[in-house]
């Protein structure tokens, strides 16, 4: 009875053994299966934070070039193009009648470049002070303009020039007086 027992034992410690070797293959199996699991969630996540950044990353540049276009828009507003040359033309000669001289506009250039204004040459004729005046007023017309060459002589009692000047462009806040 002894070896019996004994063999019973034997068989129970056997099957204890590989129950354990089982739970223990099975331990490390869940584990690696875990670990792997873990590390395909952490590439996702990192995939999903690389694609969060991109998002971001999109929408910045997006709005920084709504921006420019917008400064753009508004910049190239306030320099002067060939359609309103007519307009200010209108201007100097209703300024030259203000001021009782003659003007007669002896050529137009628009530049090329944008920014490089539009040159004009103008033909003066009138009193010395009436001259001076016309050059004052234009100094408050809602233009930015740039003399680049004036020259008046005596003509008996009157006076006669030229004056060449740049329109560079507009300065739309400008108050006249």
């Amino acid at each position: 009875m002894n070896a019996n027992l004994f063999a019973q034992s034997k068989r129970r410690l056997v099957i204890t053994g590989l129950i354990s070797l089982l739970s223990l293959i099975l331990l490390v199996g869940s584990i690696g299966i875990i670990g792997w699991q873990t590390t395909k969630l952490e590439l996702l996540y990192q995939d999903l934070y690389s694609t969060a950044r991109q998002k971001e990353n999109l929408l910045i540049t997006i709005d920084s070039g709504r921006t420019v276009v917008g400064a753009r828009e508004r910049l190239a507003s306030a320099f002067v193009a060939s359609s309103d040359l007519a307009k200010m033309i209108e201007r100097l000669e209703s300024t030259g009648r203000s001021a009782k001289i003659n003007l007669e506009i002896t050529g137009a250039d628009v530049g090329v470049e944008v920014g490089s204004g539009v040159n004009l040459s103008l033909q003066l004729n009138g009193s010395f002070v009436n001259i001076y005046r016309f050059l004052r007023l234009l100094e408050v017309l809602p233009y930015k303009l740039r003399f680049d060459d004036l020259s008046i002589s005596a003509t008996g009692v009157d006076w006669s020039g030229n004056l060449n000047l740049t329109l560079l462009s507009f300065l739309p806040n400008h108050v006249e007086n």
